[in-house]
This record gives C-alpha cells, sequence and structure tokens, in this order.
C-alpha cells in the first residue's frame, strides 16, 4: 500500500459496503437484470442524495462500485 501511496489524490476515501439481504437473494437469482440494477442504482443514489445535502458534505462524490456474487464465508 505504501509503494501506491503517491498515486492517491489527496483527498479522503470511505469503504461503503451495501449488501442484500438472504431473504432476497433467492428473488436475484431468479432475476438478475433486474435485482442487481437496482442494488447498484438505489446505494449510488442514497450516497449522492446524501453527499450533495448541504448539511452534510454539500458535494458531488464520485464512486465505483463492485457486485461481490459469492458469500461471506467465501472471503
Amino acid at each position: 500500500m505504501e509503494a501506491r501511496a503517491e498515486d492517491l489524490l489527496p483527498v479522503e476515501y470511505f469503504h461503503v459496503v451495501f449488501t442484500l439481504p438472504a431473504e432476497i437473494a433467492q428473488i436475484a437469482s431468479w432475476n438478475k437484470r433486474a435485482v442487481y440494477g437496482l442494488l447498484f442504482r438505489a446505494p449510488a443514489q442514497t450516497v449522492m442524495t446524501i453527499a450533495a445535502d448541504p448539511k452534510r458534505l454539500g458535494a458531488r462524490v464520485g464512486m465505483t462500485s463492485v457486485l461481490h456474487t459469492w458469500g461471506s464465508a467465501s472471503c
């Protein structure tokens, strides 16, 4: 990590994780496109809305989203 420190922008970074409840996992397996689409859109809209609020951050933020399709036991 230290070797790559010079490549990082001088800004704060946050790691935020959104998970799909187990009760919905079966539905996701039947309709991946719809459920995974929502799983990406809803958190992104939430983070951008909260960050844009002048009482919070008052900023436009960027993010990278990654879908992990394995259980936590595999990590």
